[in-house]
């Protein structure tokens, strides 16, 4: 697949920089949203309701396996790489938040890589807090700690892009842990207004079951089934209930108040069938 954005051209250097040290790069957020949209109108595959337009992103949020967090070697590859391409690290969130300066249309704009972590199940090789994670022996780049992302490395789709004189191969989650991890990032912004109350989180939810095949939906109840007492899970269905649990449930107004803000018509995939959708992939 053919990428001319400048923050897809970004991530497939960056994937194809890193084929050599064997460190796939899963991509989440809004961008794995993005990639997932074009993937499935280039295979012209039928999806639960027609496809939206996805909000655009600025940030690229790369999850990395356990074995790969752990790995003192490929963590060292991965920072090497991003000095390499120019990036630093942003204040503050030291040493998971990366940026550069790209020239767009004769302007500078700003491409940030944020980088998250599957917990592994040996935590023996880490370091890490409720924050950051990190191997052992090696400070100079962390993960943000995702105990969320317990099924991340499950069932990802692979995608080949090329741009520029780079091609590589990156992978997008399953929308089961997209889910898990919206939800999440739903409960954490819901009252901040700094990050918009969350409501592009809240439309992503929405997008993402919007954009479930056939046979990801079956797999995606197999796969609470299978989940289902992992803590990640449970908690997952806790905060289903409280913020997208009615119509009248906080995560439900802050997708009806993304909705207006983009113009969106949701009357041939009502909030009510989505409510009833994210309800049966995780049953309280």
């Amino acid at each position: 697949m053919r990428i001319l954005d400048p923050l897809g051209e970004t991530l497939v250097e960056l994937a194809a920089r890193l084929e050599t040290a064997h460190v796939p790069l899963i991509v989440g957020g809004g961008y794995g949203l993005v990639l997932r949209a074009a993937h499935l109108q280039l295979t012209k595959v039928q999806t639960l309701r027609p496809i939206l337009p996805i909000r655009a992103t600025h940030d690229l949020d790369l999850f990395l396996a356990g074995e790969v967090i752990a790995e003192s070697s490929c963590m060292r590859a991965l920072r090497k790489v991003l000095d390499e391409m120019g990036f630093r690290p942003v204040p503050g969130a030291e040493y998971y938040q990366f940026v550069r300066t790209a020239v767009v249309g004769g302007r500078g704009r700003e491409i940030k890589v944020d980088l998250l972590a599957q917990i592994p199940e040996d935590r023996r090789a880490v370091s890490l807090d409720s924050r950051r994670i990190r191997p052992k022996g090696f400070r100079a780049i962390h993960a943000h700690t995702a105990p969320e992302a317990v099924t991340v490395g499950k069932d990802l789709r692979p995608l080949v892009l090329s741009a520029q004189e780079w091609e590589a191969q990156v992978y997008l989650p399953h929308p089961f842990s997209m889910l898990i991890l919206k939800i999440f990032a739903l409960r954490d912004q819901h009252m901040d207004p700094g990050k918009g109350l969350g409501r592009h989180h809240a439309l992503d939810l929405y997008q993402t079951l919007r954009m479930t095949t056939e046979e990801e939906w079956r797999r995606a109840r197999a796969l609470f089934a299978e989940f289902r007492e992992d803590p990640a899970v449970e908690e997952a269905v806790r905060i289903r209930l409280a913020l997208l649990g009615a119509p009248s449930a906080m995560g439900t107004l802050r997708l009806l108040e993304a909705a207006r803000e983009e113009g969106f018509d949701l009357s041939d995939y009502p909030v009510g069938d989505f409510l009833g959708h994210l309800a049966t992939i995780f049953p309280a």
